[in-house]
């Protein structure tokens, strides 16, 4: 994990060991995970909490397009609070992987729930409806999300496209 490379503050050395152990933890065939103690999460919780960031220009963007081609798409089920409500999250996504910005993919993942909670409310709406989880094994749970966020990705980017009639960014997800 990239944000990690640098263990200079005290937040990163205690996210390392975590993940470390995370990390040790995995070899035991019987125990293909590690859980964290709760008084660990909630100390990463409470340092991760008061984490400043801001909004990046992509992220931004992103918001914005996919707020106006939902509204296009279907006003009756887009509240206008789901701006700050996707704005919120994605900041919360930002902090929790230690970054001081909110980037595209902060946004992509919050998307990615928001839409799967829309269509499960709301039923499904598009002519091409957003690919939807399947069903994770859990000895492959990060590929198999990769390969999720991938899809959906590609699948964001085309519907934003086919709404606005333009994409503002020219993002790779294999990247």
């Amino acid at each position: 994990m990239p944000y990690l490379a640098d263990l200079g503050t005290e937040v990163e050395r205690v996210s390392h060991s975590t993940l470390q152990a995370a990390t040790d933890a995995g070899g035991d065939t019987d125990k293909p995970y590690y859980v964290v103690p709760g008084h660990e999460l909630q100390q990463y919780l409470a340092m991760v909490a008061i984490q400043p960031v801001k909004l990046g220009e992509k992220a931004s963007q992103l918001i914005h397009d996919y707020f106006v081609a939902s509204r296009r798409l279907r006003s009756e089920c887009l509240p206008v609070g789901a701006v700050s409500t996707i704005t919120a999250l994605s900041e919360a996504h930002a902090r929790l992987a230690m970054r001081h910005e909110v980037s595209y993919e902060d946004v992509s993942a919050v998307l990615c729930l928001y839409e799967t909670a829309m269509v499960t409310l709301f039923g499904p709406y598009y002519v091409t409806p957003p690919p939807q989880p399947k069903t994770l094994d859990v000895n492959s749970v990060p590929l198999q999300m990769h390969v999720h966020m991938v899809e959906f990705v590609t699948w964001l980017e085309k519907h934003i496209k086919s709404l606005l009639g333009y994409s503002s960014y020219n993002t790779n997800p294999e990247e």
